[in-house]
């Protein structure tokens, strides 16, 4: 009781709540499995604290964190001595984010209670597209994490986007710096190519992913008007076996939705026809559901040639902690860095076995002859036909399609599961909680070219004078996960319209933007250009097309104010 109060106080006396203030809005999908959410974001740390060079070069400065999971935070404050005094702001648009702060590290509370010198850490509930908390040039650095794709998801689309770097540029004080750290983007995203979908794991992921990421009409988003939907159904094909077919078949979107799970082989070839950034998004969110779902992919295994075991060459994340749970209960040791054959072949099978639970549908048993029938009712209510998503059991009980769990996850959790009547396994909510957590959510995917262009558009409205432009040319690098790209390319080959193969290249994209005079930012703009003018066409044609419409002109290729 007395930690509660504690805690109580804490977010009492340093969350700015009042609706005058801030925005109380929260991110859903964050607030299911909250601990999860914010354990599968707290890795590659190191690499989230751009923003750290920067307070060491102004340590009296006030930085802001958008979207804060905490452990960066935790990290960042334990590297700053403690003769240096710089103002931390850890922000979230969630309320229950800030609180999981003292809760996961205790430590902060030294911060956040710290009267005299040394750093000072403070919440804030933070709308990252409206932050009148703030006074114009008030704030030194910004550091935004993976997060502007979920203010694209979750607070506007694009023109959330453009709000909060409008934001971003109006609270920065003059060379305020803002770190951008995002998934990296593909070019043509609405270029169609064909994705043979070679694992069974993959082809179940999108079978259940893609009904509920194009979905506009099941999904709570939806219902607020916020979802988004970049893709046209009407672009997206199928290439496939059904049970028990001498020969593959092809299907539209309507027809393939309308197909039974049961009925399609996931153990044979299985294509979509698709627009490129749709299937990058495929590509991201399948990385996560493994996080979640079945982490143990991420192990894998070099075999020796000089006897029947394996070595063990590659982990991602938690995966380790992961792995020797796995050893302990098969009565098995990792030595010298490898496993026997027998380890590895109990490992395929279980990972083969995550991936199965989705295939026929989840198992739900009914006590109630009338939660059966609401649930029939409740599919019908969306229009779609029970016969094709459910199948009789013994006893009442039934196999409900994961594809309709992950659509209706919301309405079927809330109005029909309860302790007599739902799933026969809990563990099987799993796949089904990532689907409402993660199926709502679209990435950025800009490419950095498009990203430096449209920051730099939107931003020069703002203030004439100044503009957010990358700090040099050098400050904008590709982060690559070898791990993920190991983990995609043994799940899928890409083709483009002729024929040629498409590369996958997995990683992060981090600028360092800084609020910079106009001639500055004219001559950074120029460089990024001059050493790769093919890369950059859209930066291209704004300085030599956007800028002279907007009182500026280009003499050559030097571009001067009126």
């Amino acid at each position: 009781m007395k930690y509660f109060v504690c805690v109580l106080f804490l977010c009492s006396a340093f969350f700015v709540l009042t609706e005058s203030s801030c925005n109380t809005s929260n991110v859903d999908h964050k607030n299911l499995q909250l601990n999860l959410y914010l354990d599968l974001i707290k890795y590659n740390i190191q690499e989230k604290l751009g923003i750290f060079p920067y307070i060491m070069e102004n340590p009296a400065g006030t930085y802001l964190e958008v979207g804060t999971g905490g452990d960066p935070v935790a990290d960042l404050l334990s590297k700053i001595p403690d003769e240096l005094s710089p103002t931390i702001i850890a922000s979230d648009v969630d309320e229950k984010v800030l609180m999981s702060l003292s809760e996961r590290h205790p430590k902060l509370q030294k911060y956040l209670f710290n009267q005299n010198a040394g750093p000072k850490l403070r919440l804030q509930q933070l709308d990252a597209t409206n932050m009148h908390c703030f006074e114009s040039e008030s704030i030194d650095g910004i550091n935004a994490s993976a997060v502007v794709h979920e203010i694209v998801s979750y607070a506007g689309g694009q023109a959330g986007l453009d709000s909060f770097f409008k934001e971003s540029a109006r609270v920065l004080k003059n060379e305020g710096i803002l770190i951008y750290r995002d998934p990296e983007s593909v070019e043509n995203k609405l270029e169609l190519i064909s994705a043979d979908f070679k694992t069974p794991s993959m082809r179940l992921f999108a079978h259940i992913f893609l009904p509920k990421f194009l979905d506009m009409k099941c999904s709570k988003l939806a219902d607020s008007g916020k979802k988004r939907c970049a893709y046209s159904t009407g672009d997206i094909s199928f290439y496939l076996y059904k049970r028990n077919a001498s020969q593959p078949c092809s299907m539209t979107y309507g027809e393939y939705i309308e197909t039974r799970s049961y009925e399609i082989d996931f153990s044979r070839q299985y294509s979509v026809r698709m627009p490129r950034g749709l299937c990058r998004e495929i590509e991201r969110h399948y990385l996560t559901y493994l996080h979640q779902c079945n982490p143990l992919v991420f192990v894998k295994f070099l075999p020796r040639l000089s006897s029947e075991t394996y070595f063990v060459n590659f982990l991602a994340h938690s995966t380790s902690a992961l792995f020797d749970s796995f050893l302990k209960k098969h009565v098995a040791l990792l030595v010298d860095g490898c496993i026997e054959l027998r380890v590895k072949h109990a490992l395929d099978r279980e990972i083969a076995h995550a991936s199965q639970a989705i295939e026929y549908g989840i198992p739900l048993r009914f006590e109630s002859k009338y939660k059966g029938r609401q649930l029939i009712g409740l599919l019908q209510k969306y229009g779609f036909d029970a016969n094709r998503y459910i199948v009789s059991l013994s006893d009442g009980d039934i196999l409900l399609d994961y594809r309709m769990l992950g659509l209706l996850y919301d309405q079927i959790s809330t109005l029909i599961f309860d302790h007599k009547n739902g799933p026969m396994n809990v563990q099987d909510l799993v796949h089904a909680q990532y689907l409402k957590r993660e199926g709502d959510e679209t990435y950025v995917y800009l490419s950095d070219d498009e990203l430096i262009t449209r920051v730099a558009e939107t931003t020069l409205s703002v203030d004439k004078g100044s503009v957010l432009c990358p700090l040099s040319a050098g400050h904008n690098k590709f982060i690559p996960r070898l791990c993920y790209d190991v983990v995609l390319k043994d799940a899928l080959d890409l083709k483009d319209y002729s024929g040629y193969p498409i590369e996958i290249n997995e990683g992060k994209r981090i600028i360092h933007f800084a609020k910079l005079s106009i001639e500055k930012a004219i001559a950074i703009w120029e460089e990024i250009v001059r050493v790769d003018p093919i890369r950059y066409q859209h930066l291209q044609f704004f300085i030599c097309e956007t800028l002279p419409s907007r009182g500026l002109e280009a003499n050559g290729w030097g571009v001067y104010a009126r």
